[in-house]
């Protein structure tokens, strides 16, 4: 990006007050959410699905940590700087920040399947599930973090680090390809979790209307067309962020494709001219 273009876009007000908003939206999701993964230990649910909810309040805790203090500190720089042009951070910097902020993405997406998957067991093993441990929300919370971790590694490692940039973005043009790629898993992923949810939310709320079941089966039953609608409306909001995102990645690599044509061209003129100038001053 030119010098023209990082002063022009760190001094846009629309772009000031974007990364505002977003800084002073993390802080309030920290608030919200620690007082939700307080509040959730009172919840009489079983145990395998309160860890996996717990541990996503957790995650987006962590999330919007690491959201906020990147986006305060690039806004408070844009603001005092007084050569926007000077303001570079290294790729390898802005890693460390966009790591836990697209793991927890990610990690958001495949805990929200999870916990579909645990209402599955529960589902079918409804009559002895109030038995089972903690193992199951334990095993599926440690995959889907682990997953995501190994999904993000493999989006950077085509990065270069010792590049630097004037914006701290999640992803960049070497990385665009892959984060695309993994947007599109997450949409697919959700999809299917939707799916899951509305055909679980449908079964359930037909055997709760049955007369003859035992009593664990009935609790879990009743636990599932409880738990699912609190959730629910979390999986759009992801989906219309991660269409955006996409669109956004997509537009960048667009716009990078035709610097490069044009560099490519001033190129092939350039040294042109300079060996039709040569052969000028030879005659």
């Amino acid at each position: 990006m030119e010098c023209e273009e990082v002063r022009e876009l760190t001094r846009s007000t629309g772009f000031r007050l974007a990364i505002g908003i977003q800084a002073v939206t993390a802080f309030l999701s920290v608030i919200a959410s620690a007082v939700a993964l307080r509040k959730s230990k009172q919840l009489h649910f079983h145990i395998n699905c309160k860890i996996l909810m717990m541990s996503m309040l957790f995650l987006y805790i962590v999330h919007s940590i690491f959201l906020a203090v990147i986006q305060s500190i690039q806004l408070v720089l844009y603001i005092t700087s007084d050569d926007p042009c000077k303001i570079l951070f290294t790729v390898a910097t802005c890693f460390c920040f966009r790591l836990p902020t697209t793991a927890c993405l990610l990690s958001f997406v495949a805990l929200q399947f999870a916990i579909t998957v645990e209402r599955m067991v529960a589902l079918w093993k409804r009559c002895k599930y109030e038995e089972y441990g903690s193992r199951l929300g334990i095993s599926l919370s440690a995959a889907s973090v682990l997953i995501s971790l190994v999904a993000t590694g493999w989006a950077a490692s085509s990065e270069e680090f010792k590049d630097s940039v004037p914006y701290c973005a999640a992803a960049t043009a070497r990385t665009a390809d892959r984060v695309t790629l993994l947007c599109f898993y997450m949409c697919i992923i959700t999809l299917l979790t939707l799916i899951a949810i509305v055909a679980l939310f449908a079964f359930n709320k037909i055997a709760a209307k049955r007369k003859i079941f035992d009593l664990q089966s009935s609790y879990q039953i009743r636990e599932n067309a409880t738990i699912i609608p609190i959730y629910t409306l979390i999986s759009p909001v992801l989906i219309l962020f991660i269409i955006k995102w996409s669109q956004q990645l997509r537009a960048a690599k667009l716009k990078q494709l035709m610097n490069r044509c044009a560099n490519e061209k001033d190129a092939y003129f350039r040294t042109y001219t300079q060996m039709w100038n040569n052969h000028i001053r030879t005659l």
